[in-house]
């Protein structure tokens, strides 16, 4: 399976993702009202982590992959 080999790239953008969205979670729920959360940063977080997960590690050549 292609993902085992970047299962270090996928565990970044999972755990850029985790802390974001506990960050702004935390922010929501904390009861002070000068709180605000930052969305926009968790949900940039999410979608890098969607792009490290389309990532391929520098190990594995294009034409191994199927591509030209």
């Amino acid at each position: 399976m292609e993902w085992m080999r970047r299962w270090q790239v996928a565990l970044a953008g999972i755990g850029a993702v985790c802390t974001a969205f506990t960050n702004a979670i935390i922010a929501q729920m904390d009861g002070d009202a000068l709180t605000v959360p930052d969305w926009n940063l968790a949900f940039t977080a999410l979608f890098a982590a969607i792009g490290l997960f389309q990532a391929r590690p520098n190990s594995v050549s294009s034409q191994s992959l199927g591509v030209k």
